[in-house]
């Protein structure tokens, strides 16, 4: 990532969903930028993986497991985080998943963990880091959706068309 006038000196960021996809590039590329990241998921080896990578690029970083459906889990992430990186001030909230079956096949229990996670758990992130940044002054969050919400990622196997492709540039 080059942006050679954005600089994230001596600031502390948090991600959610950090240790894999966009979340993961998107703690990369803070630290990039000179932040010290906290990195916040589910505990797996893709955690320590990203933390290990941003202290390679000599930043400081915490790999720290949390559920972000859980307020508990949340607030103590948080209070780690700046117990051991600095105030927040910039957060970023990727966590988020996937619904990989039919609708009109999926368990109402799939139904309400999507919810859970994808909705619910921006708004208890925003809410633990908000009190974090309040207490410093404010701070940045942003809260990363798919494209899914707003397009079919793939053709009903029930339709018997399907849309016009865009003529190609050759």
């Amino acid at each position: 990532m080059t942006a050679p006038d954005f600089r994230l000196s001596d600031r502390t960021a948090l991600v959610t969903g950090a240790a894999s996809g966009i979340g993961r590039r998107i703690a990369f590329g803070l630290a990039e930028m000179g932040a010290d990241v906290g990195c916040v998921d589910l505990a797996g080896p893709g955690l320590e993986t990203i933390r290990s990578e941003i202290e390679a690029l000599g930043r400081s970083s915490l790999a720290v497991a949390a559920d972000v459906t859980v307020p508990d889990d949340l607030a103590e992430a948080v209070r780690a985080i700046e117990a051991d990186l600095g105030p927040l001030r910039l957060a970023v909230n990727c966590a988020g998943i996937a619904n990989a079956a039919p609708a009109e096949e999926m368990s109402r229990g799939q139904f309400t963990r999507v919810l859970e996670v994808n909705t619910t758990g921006v708004f208890l992130s925003c809410q633990a880091e908000a009190r974090a940044m309040l207490t410093h002054g404010g701070g940045s969050i942003v809260n990363i959706a798919s494209m899914s919400a707003s397009i079919v990622n793939r053709v009903c196997r029930r339709c018997t068309t399907t849309r016009p492709r865009p003529p190609s540039s050759s």
